[in-house]
């Protein structure tokens, strides 16, 4: 497995920082602790559990259109059952939320809906 992380001994720093490839950062003491939090980012990652922090913020909403501009492939009725369905379903109970806070009970409440 290819990690997108690296570890660093900063002179005047005790112990070993663990940096990920998004500003997540953590100190160590040890070196095989940083090393650990490396492999558990790729491990979140390969899962799809791992939430880029800088996309994470992003209103649902504003996602959702970039989204739909980038279906440049998808015919033109599949397209529209895509817009129908965001603006009549999703976006009414989760525009407003940030990509990376959007409650699991609250899709589980919605999905039971």
């Amino acid at each position: 497995m290819v990690t997108r992380g690296f570890i660093e001994k900063r002179p005047g720093e005790r112990g070993y920082r663990a940096r990920y490839r998004d500003p997540r950062s953590k100190t160590f003491v040890r070196k095989a602790d940083a090393q650990r939090f490396l492999l558990e980012m790729e491990s979140e990652k390969a899962r799809g559990t791992w939430i880029d922090p800088r996309g994470a913020e992003m209103p649902l909403a504003t996602w959702a259109e970039e989204f739909l501009r980038l279906c440049r492939r998808l015919s033109p009725t599949t397209l529209e059952a895509y817009r129908r369905d965001l603006g009549r379903y999703v976006l009414p109970r989760f525009g407003a939320y940030r990509l990376g806070r959007i409650p699991p009970d609250e899709i589980e409440n919605w999905l039971n809906d």
